[in-house]
């Protein structure tokens, strides 16, 4: 089935463009995980990662920075909540920057796998002239990151909700988008459906969900009107 007379395709980026379908969230517990041995402690390193996005936010400490340095501060931070929480001390002897340093690469390195790798879609998107944006929770160097990957080319719109002061599902950064582009038929593309699927849907945009972990399916719930892909080359299948 097809999605027809689309102009305007919005993306999320963490969880959409940077994988497929999984939260950043998830690539920090797995990477910390396999060197602090957190798989009992889920519920901590919640909390800690909660903490640290928090503070990258209210204080702006990664908006100049890098996918790779953004990933130390925020790898950086959590390390430090959960040693003031008493845990570390529960799971490991010794952490050092050296650690810190690798997994913030581990991280960064599966990141920069699908960044590059969704050049394709991005351009053969471009090519049959859909106008693209993005729409996304970010902490101020969303445009920095679209530079170090060469991919600020392809959008003509780029909302950082750093810079708006509101983060979806708040109906206005979407209406920020909507507006920009002057776009009466439009589709929102992302991995979350209480941020993503269910606002742009209030908005009668079309939705496509992301996601690794449920079948292919179009559409798929909400009404028989969210498309469900596992990865962004399905994009091509749908218009």
């Amino acid at each position: 089935m097809k999605i027809k007379n689309i102009d305007t395709i919005f993306f999320d980026f963490g969880g959409t463009l940077d994988s497929d379908g999984v939260h950043s969230r998830t690539l920090f517990f797995n990477a910390l995980t396999d060197r602090l041995n957190l798989h009992k402690w889920k519920n901590k390193f919640q909390d800690a990662y909660s903490y640290a996005d928090s503070v990258i936010n209210k204080e702006g400490l990664v908006a100049k920075l890098d996918l790779k340095a953004m990933n130390y501060q925020f790898v950086l931070l959590i390390v430090c909540k959960l040693n003031q929480m008493g845990f570390l001390s529960k799971v490991i002897n010794k952490i050092n920057q050296k650690d810190i340093d690798c997994m913030a690469n581990k991280i960064t390195n599966i990141q920069a796998y699908y960044l590059r790798r969704n050049k394709n879609i991005l351009s053969l998107l471009k090519q049959k002239k859909y106008r693209l944006g993005i729409i996304s929770n970010f902490s101020g160097n969303l445009e920095i990151i679209l530079h170090q990957f060469e991919l600020q080319k392809y959008f003509k719109v780029v909302i950082d909700s750093y810079y708006l002061g509101v983060q979806k599902p708040d109906l206005k950064i979407f209406k920020e988008g909507l507006a920009a582009f002057n776009s009466t038929n439009s589709m929102f593309v992302g991995d979350n459906i209480e941020r993503d699927i269910m606002p742009a849907k209030r908005l009668k945009m079309h939705t496509v969900l992301v996601s690794s972990s449920m079948s292919s399916s179009m559409p798929f719930g909400l009404d028989n009107d969210m498309y469900v892909i596992n990865h962004l080359y399905q994009l091509k299948h749908l218009l």
